[in-house]
Parts: structure tokens; sequence; C-alpha cells
């Protein structure tokens, strides 16, 4: 279970310019900017907690005191930013395996095929996952039992 909190970006940011994404492993936060709103999530540092649901019927949908650590962080780095008076933004599951390692295979429904449980980590690979998808894709359309 993971937060993201959306704060007001803040007030010398270009509201018209998207900011790039910025990883600051120091703090244990990303975070990134568009149109004056300001995304920050969680790099998952050792401080933290991991909280893994199982079954996932059973989370909970509230921000938590995770949201205030985020956006404290992310003010420690940016001191102008505006903190808010309540809370805004979400909370959802990665899905994941065990190990963190992902799972690209095909399923028992042809032509389905599943490429899963990257924990949201795998975003730098995705060129390269998308070229070992089309290789298992291809070779299994076309007979190739593997």
């Amino acid at each position: 279970r993971v937060e993201v909190a959306y704060i007001r970006g803040p007030p010398e940011a270009r509201k018209d310019e998207t900011m790039p994404v910025m990883l600051d492993m120091d703090i244990g936060c990303y975070y990134s900017q568009k149109g004056g709103q300001m995304l920050i999530g969680n790099l998952e540092p050792e401080c933290d907690d991991l909280h893994f649901l199982d079954p996932p019927e059973e989370m909970n949908e509230a921000l938590t005191d995770e949201w205030t650590n985020r956006v404290y962080r992310a003010a420690l780095r940016i001191p102008s930013l505006q903190l808010p008076n309540s809370a805004t933004g979400l909370s959802a599951l990665y899905d994941a395996t065990p190990d963190f390692t992902p799972i690209y295979d095909r399923t028992s429904l042809g032509g389905f095929y599943s490429m899963r449980g990257t924990s949201g980590n795998q975003f730098k690979n995705a060129a390269v996952v998308g070229r070992i998808c089309a290789h298992l894709v291809e070779g299994c359309e076309n007979g190739h039992d593997h």
C-alpha cells in the first residue's frame, strides 16, 4: 500500500511548464509538477515501513501520516512549498511478487499476456521490457511453447 500526495506547487514555479520527475534519494521522495499541481511520492527509504496487504480487500483508502511525511520531506527541499491544511492525494496498491521480480508470461486465455509484479520500479526498463514482451508474444503466437 502506498500513498501519493497532491499539493499546490511552489509559488515561484511556472504553472505553464512541466517540471521533470525529480528523485531525491536523501529524503526518499520523488516529485513532479504539472499545471500548478505537485505530485509527491515515496521511494521506499529504509526509514519507512512497507505495508503489504493480504487480502488486498483490507486496503483502507484514507490518507495517513505517510502523506504528511511525504509533504514535509518535500518541503525540506523546497522551502517555499505552501503546506495545505487538508490532505489530497491517493492511496493504492502495487502489484508485486514476493521477491519483487516481475512476471512476463502468457496466460491460459489465448492471446492474453501478463506483464506484472513490477511494483512500479520498472519504469526505466520499459523499452527493454517492451522488446522482451514483443519477442514472447511473437514466439507464442507462432507456435513456440516456452
